[in-house]
């Protein structure tokens, strides 16, 4: 097993908010060397139970890495639900910083534990993504959006899509909902003094 190897999937563990994954259960599927292996971590938010099957390859310079996750989201008197989240490379953007000054900034867009399981639980999620540009990575350019996974459209067999909506204007949107009640309420009242 190569300790500098072992360090990298604890990172990347550790910023998937997958922290809890035992040192000792990663040294000893690594040192067995085989092609791939699986790791399990449970965690409860409130009523709910989530599950994640973590899958993890060897590459061909033989080092681990991981690849995606089966989550289950469990609960009481609901069907368990259950989706598959890819661990995502982390890609260089060049953005300015306050001296406007160009410089690198690396975003990974995985999907974290708690990030998952809130868009399993009907959440949007927030994140920073990169459009890139392979042919010249110093295109790339980093964009934000809401990501939510929309039940109501399931395919045959039975996966719903995620949506990514760009450019959301949060303060717009909820001075929209705010006009809207305001002005059911002043409706109300003046449908009451009639």
């Amino acid at each position: 097993m190569k300790e500098e190897n072992l360090k990298a999937l604890e990172e990347q563990f550790f910023y998937s908010d997958m922290k809890e994954i035992s040192r000792e259960d990663l040294i000893r599927n690594m040192n067995k060397g085989k092609e791939a292996f699986s790791l399990q971590l449970t965690k409860t938010f409130g009523t709910a139970t989530a599950e994640a099957k973590i899958n993890c390859g060897l590459s061909e310079k033989k080092n681990y890495f991981a690849k995606d996750y089966d989550m289950t989201v469990k609960r009481e008197g609901v069907p368990d639900y259950t989706r598959k989240y890819k661990f995502n490379w982390s890609n260089p953007v060049m953005v300015k910083n306050a001296k406007d000054e160009d410089i690198k900034q690396w975003i990974n867009s995985t999907l974290t534990f708690k990030e998952a399981f809130n868009q399993m639980e009907g959440r949007a999620v927030n994140k920073d993504y990169v459009f890139v540009d392979a042919k010249e990575p110093l295109n790339n350019r980093k964009y934000n959006a809401w990501e939510y996974i929309d039940f109501t459209k399931p395919d045959q067999n039975g996966v719903c899509p995620v949506v990514k909506e760009y450019n959301f204007d949060l303060e717009k949107n909820l001075r929209d909902i705010l006009c809207l009640y305001l002005k059911k309420k002043i409706q109300r009242k003046i449908s009451l003094t009639h």
